[in-house]
């Protein structure tokens, strides 16, 4: 009977030990198995403003993989409430693919405006309201992603033909040796050294604004990139500068060419409300189509009607 007894207790410890390691190989397996299923991002931004452009814009964006799979993401937006989507980063072109457990991380330069079509649009007042919810909503394969929402076949430029209460808004950016520099900006200084050393030094249009320590502009100087240039070489020649060669770009009339589509005056964005922008936003929208559709029609039987045989 002791001996019985001992081989049943140790019979019990085996089954128990086995059902133990059953339960943490299954625990493991799910775990292993979400880490691969489906999408898992964590991400943060930061807003700011410069003296150098008069929009506030997103300066930086982290976004972090928490899944053992590469997500493939398309286009990056900042939703604010439900129907404003402002463009941080489109990578249509070449999609970003943020392997498994990777972190994105970008800072970004000043911008010349913000623009929905051919709109000028304005939106420091929503960023600057803290009231007002805000999102990072990313287009990938699987869709939409927001924490772990998932619509496949999502883009903001498509939904706002849906719904004619959706603000798709971009921003733009000039570019110059890949750095892109805001809206009041006037000139680009480009310098170079005997080193080999090169530097763009941008000119704001507030002459206050102090470029260099021990160099004033006039407003001679500031006139056009032709003076500026015969300002700094004669300074050059007075011992304030070392440069071999130098560039001056007039940024300001490059930004002004830059949007001269954009003949109408800026468009101040409004939020709205679930129910408005789901209901009421729909509502608007089939009414809209239906109005373009009928002046489609009305059109179409006109040039029937005046075309020449």
């Amino acid at each position: 009977m002791r001996i019985v007894g001992i081989t049943g207790s140790a019979d019990l410890f085996i089954s128990i030990s086995a059902l133990l390691i059953a339960i943490i190989a299954l625990i493991y397996t799910v775990k292993a198995y979400i880490l691969k299923s489906g999408l898992k991002i964590r991400c943060g931004f930061s807003t700011c403003s410069t003296i150098d452009c008069n929009d506030k814009y997103i300066s930086s964006i982290t976004l972090e993989n928490i899944k053992d799979r590469a997500t493939v993401i398309f286009k990056i937006y900042l939703r604010l409430e439900s129907n404003v989507y402002v463009e941080i980063e489109d990578f249509t072109d070449k999609p970003l693919i943020l392997k498994p457990f990777e972190v994105y991380y970008k800072e970004y330069d000043p911008l010349l405006f913000y623009s929905s079509g051919t709109q000028l649009v304005k939106i420091d007042h929503l960023i600057d309201n803290k009231k007002i919810k805000r999102d990072i909503i990313l287009s990938t394969t699987q869709g939409k992603y927001k924490v772990k929402a998932s619509i496949s076949g999502w883009d903001a430029i498509a939904i706002s033909l849906k719904n004619f209460y959706t603000l798709a808004i971009k921003p733009y950016r000039l570019e110059y040796k890949n750095k892109s520099y805001g809206s009041d900006i006037r000139y680009l200084i480009e310098l170079k050294y005997d080193d080999g050393e090169e530097r763009v030094i941008p000119v704001n249009k507030n002459k206050e604004y102090r470029v260099f320590k021990n160099v004033d502009f006039t407003d001679i100087a500031l006139r056009s990139k032709d003076d500026l240039k015969k300002f700094m070489l004669k300074k050059r020649r007075e011992g304030k500068f070392s440069f071999s060669k130098i560039k001056v770009i007039d940024f300001a009339e490059a930004f002004e060419q830059s949007k001269e589509f954009q003949k109408t005056d800026p468009y101040i964005a409004e939020t709205c409300g679930y129910f408005r922008y789901r209901v009421i936003g729909k509502i608007v929208t089939i009414i809209e189509a239906a109005k373009v559709k009928r002046k489609n029609k009305l059109t179409q039987k006109k040039n029937k009607i005046t075309k020449v045989p």
